[in-house]
């Protein structure tokens, strides 16, 4: 019994069925994925309760053959273990499968194996999001872990969740980008985002406090794109930090990343931009000198500004938008 758990779960489960056709028809629906990572967070949170039937088979063939994606798995075996459970005490005492009908919107409990099972069969379809949008909200995700990394706070459980992500993210973010229908790169892409997710509680900095002001200037402006143009220069900008330095952040980044100091983080960050075919800088984007004082002006009155390691003034956030027009190898 873990009537908090149930909640969170319930509540998870609305919004992810409510929303996994649009975020997997578009991934710059930012309200869908947005629910799709908190109904992949509040599944983490609430799953100290118990799993069942599904993860046990999913769990043993993914043994049996570890090419197979666990998430995959589990779709294929939930309609038949919904029906399975149906007669279950615990499921008639608490009206479960009603309460997951309710959730997903579908008129009765009867119909809850069969809806599940149409919409596996509809997103199975539709695997697949278009490269440069994988490329964009997979290097958005990279930007979440780094700067709840580099924030200021203690926070070592967000650092820990934090630097995982960053390591799954930049490990896969290429073959993702390169092949849509590589499930591993792209469950391991999808952790990242939920990782960072988890851990921005933490804080973020001067990456979201610019990218959330040019997006408000221009809000054409991918936000995941934008965290990717700004995120060498803060890199650069935020070096020096006392904490950064005192935690030996750079260092420990680029040991995720697979880098040999944190010297080369800032360069590389620009050459995976470079690789995975999105914009230059945001020269190549349209915005030119002419926007930055309204940019600068969005920056320090936003809620980012004051969590980034190290606080930037006017000027800086000035020098930080004429790094990032075009970004440097």
């Amino acid at each position: 019994v873990n009537p908090p758990a149930d909640g969170i779960a319930l509540d998870g489960l609305a919004r992810g069925w409510g929303h996994i056709e649009r975020a997997t028809q578009d991934g710059g629906d930012r309200e869908a994925r947005w629910n799709m990572m908190s109904a992949s967070m509040q599944g983490a949170l609430a799953f100290q309760k118990g799993l069942g039937c599904v993860h046990s088979l999913s769990h043993s063939l993914g043994g049996v053959n570890p090419r197979l994606h666990h998430g995959t798995l589990n779709a294929m075996f939930l309609p038949a273990v919904v029906q399975f459970n149906a007669p279950a005490d615990a499921m008639r005492k608490e009206r479960r499968r009603q309460r997951m009908a309710q959730a997903i919107g579908v008129p009765g409990c009867d119909a809850a194996g069969q809806a599940l099972a149409d919409a596996i069969r509809a997103l199975n379809a539709r695997l697949g999001l278009p490269p440069q949008l994988t490329a964009a909200t997979g290097m958005d995700a990279i930007a979440h872990c780094m700067e709840t990394f580099m924030a200021a706070p203690f926070n070592p459980p967000a650092d820990g969740i934090a630097i995982d992500g960053l390591r799954r993210g930049w490990q896969y973010i290429e073959r993702a980008t390169q092949n849509g229908a590589d499930k591993e790169a792209r469950f391991n892409l999808m952790s990242a985002s939920m990782q960072g997710a988890m851990a921005f509680q933490k804080g973020l900095g001067c990456v979201h406090s610019l990218s959330h002001s040019l997006g408000g200037v221009n809000p054409r402006l991918h936000h995941g794109t934008l965290n990717a143009m700004f995120l060498p220069a803060v890199v650069l900008f935020n070096a020096p930090a006392e904490s950064v330095q005192k935690e030996d952040r750079l260092n420990r980044m680029a040991q995720a990343m697979g880098l040999a100091s944190g010297g080369d983080v800032a360069p590389a960050l620009a050459d995976m931009t470079r690789r995975l075919g999105l914009p230059t800088g945001l020269a190549a984007m349209g915005v030119t000198a002419a926007d930055y004082e309204r940019i600068i002006d969005g920056a320090m009155a936003d809620h980012c500004h004051k969590m980034n390691p190290r606080i930037a003034t006017r000027e800086e956030y000035a020098q930080m938008l004429s790094d990032s027009a075009v970004l440097k190898v």
